[in-house]
This record gives C-alpha cells, structure tokens and sequence, in this order.
C-alpha cells in the first residue's frame, strides 16, 4: 500500500487517510513517522469531536431561541387580550356610575372627591403588562366597593383568572434565556478547546481559517466546512451535466508544483491566495 495514495480535501477524509497511513506504518514498523502521524490524528480528532458538539450546541441554542420566540408571541398575545380586558373593566364601570364619568377628561380626576378618584386614576390607566397589571388589580379590589360598584367588581373578580394563567409564561421566558445563555458559554469553551496552535495549523491548511495565528482567527468561524479547492466560472455550473464533466476544467490553469497536504508531509502549505486551482479569468 502506498501511503500517499490520495490527497484529501476535508478534515473527515483526512481522518480516513491518516488511519490509513497510521495502519501502514505500523505494518512497516516505521516508528520514526509513526508519532508525527498520530500526533497529526488526534488532532484532527480533537477537532472533529469538538466541531460535533459544537453543532450540538447549537442545535440546541436554535431550538431554544425558537421556544423563545413562540413564548414572547404568546407574551404579546396576552397584553393585547389585557387591553381588552381593561376595556370591558372601565365600561362596566361607567354601567355602575350611569355614565357619569364617561366624558371626564384625565386631567379633571383630580377635581372629583378622594373616594372616587384613585379609582378613577386607576381605571384610566391602562395596563397590558402582567406584573404592573396585578399590582393595580389588587390596589382595585381594595379600594372598590363590591355592592356600590358590583358590576365592575365582579368584572375585576371574573377577569383574574384569565390573567392569572399567564404567570407561568413568564417563568417558562426565564428558563428559555437562561438555557440558551449556559448553552452560548457551553459553545465559547467548545471555541477555546480548539485554538491550539497545532490545530490551527490544520484548520489554516485545510482553508477553514485564513490565518493559524491565534489573535487572527475568527473563533465564529473555525467549525466552517473548508472552501472549495476548485472555482469554475459561473457559465460552467449552468451546462448539462455531460458538458461539466468534459469541458468543466478546460479554462482551469493547474499548477504543476503545488503541494497539496498530505503529498509532501514536510513542507507545510503556505499559499498566496485562497485557490488550489486558478481561472485564468
């Protein structure tokens, strides 16, 4: 078998590879490479593993954020019922006054007497926020005289219960935000786990990251499948299949001396440029 049998073009088959190699050498008693080359494995397969949880982490962040979104609907859903709710309060209060305060303006409450008038304040301030909703239900239900207001207090008593279903959407709200903040410190360790210079290297070779210097790389991006190693020019990508597979490399230069990772173990790949393979357009 021949070690250098086939180059790789993303870190999965360079796992396959290396396994490869690894199996040779071992048959070949050849210790010399050997540790270079499972030095080399494991930190591909540090890599891997690492870049498979972080999906996972953000598999789960994603489903997290989704809950979220659906919670805070539900949340808005509810402070427009509340509104609506606060509507119908203020109307059956004005079916226990008569009307009499119907046409009063905000800023003449204070002109009625005390008994009427945090009633009033309270009533014509609306509110759709569940916590500020409760505080001013409660304030209402002290201060309303049950057989004087008897319309607008059973009101009060029979809405309470539609508003206090929405208590535990609030708890549900916290655990989504606090889930996905352990999740996102979960994915920054997952990020750090791999800025080892060894794997960096790799990630920089097999075009992941444009640099393996540490304080250069973008750690959002360091679990990206590579680039490409080839570009074909757009006009190609829209013939038959039959004329891809003749001509699609006929505008293509190719660099004779180019190492690609794996053909000359020892030279590291150090390209000017983000292609293997070069348009002459």
């Amino acid at each position: 078998m021949d070690k250098y049998d086939y180059v790789t073009a993303t870190l999965d088959e360079e796992k396959i590879r290396l396994e490869n190699i690894i199996t040779y050498l071992e048959g070949e008693n050849n210790t010399d490479e050997l540790l270079e080359y499972k030095e080399r494995y494991n930190n591909v397969c540090k890599y891997l593993t690492a870049k498979e949880r972080y999906l996972n982490i953000k598999s789960n962040i994603d489903r997290f954020k989704e809950k979220l979104e659906e919670l805070n609907k539900t949340k808005d859903e509810y402070e427009v019922d509340n509104i609506l709710l606060e509507d119908t309060l203020l109307n059956k209060f004005h079916e226990d006054t008569n009307g009499k305060y119907r046409n009063l303006l905000y800023e003449d409450i204070k002109k009625e007497d005390d008994n009427i008038r945090d009633i009033l304040y309270l009533l014509f301030e609306k509110e759709s926020n569940y916590p500020e909703l409760v505080i001013k239900r409660n304030r209402l239900l002290e201060k309303l005289d049950k057989n004087k207001f008897s319309k607008t207090y059973d009101t009060l008593i029979n809405q309470s219960i539609l508003i206090e279903k929405q208590d535990s959407i609030f708890d549900e709200i916290f655990i989504a935000e606090n889930n996905i903040k352990i999740e996102e410190e979960k994915l920054s360790a997952v990020e750090n786990s791999v800025m080892t210079l060894p794997i960096l290297k790799l990630l920089y070779e097999f075009w992941i990251t444009n640099s393996y210097d540490p304080n250069k790389v973008d750690k959002s991006k360091i679990f990206n499948d590579n680039k490409n190693f080839v570009s074909i020019k757009n006009n190609v990508l829209e013939e038959k299949e039959k004329d891809i597979e003749d001509n699609a490399f006929d505008d293509v230069k190719i660099f004779p001396d180019l190492k690609l990772p794996g053909v000359d173990e020892d030279t590291f790949v150090d390209i000017d440029g983000k292609d293997y393979v070069k348009s002459d357009k």
